[in-house]
């Protein structure tokens, strides 16, 4: 198999641009992600009808990201919690935990 016919699939593509999956999937679903740098799905007659890219959508995928600004954390700008309050609302959290519904 050349370059040109690897099949990279969701997974390794998430962690090729440092994302979740469903990230990735969102991307496609909300039509965010251009059209041409969509999905292919595999054929259906193997049974599977899995999701994959070319190294060549991979990389307009890194430009696409770079040019939409979508950098780790870049949708965080204004989030500078408090550690001690951060603390206090994961206490709360855990209590709730194994509290009764």
């Amino acid at each position: 198999m050349t370059e040109a016919e690897r099949r990279i699939y969701i997974g390794e593509l998430a962690e090729m641009v440092d994302r979740r999956v469903n990230t990735v999937r969102q991307w496609e679903r909300s039509g965010r992600l251009p059209e041409h740098l969509r999905s292919i799905r595999a054929d259906t007659d193997s049974g599977h009808g899995w999701r994959h890219w070319t190294p060549e959508q991979v990389a307009e995928i890194c430009k696409w990201m770079k040019k939409e600004r979508l950098y780790p954390g870049a949708g965080l700008a204004n989030f500078d919690p408090d550690p001690a309050r951060v603390e206090e609302m994961l206490a709360a959290l855990r209590s709730k935990k194994g509290a009764p519904a």
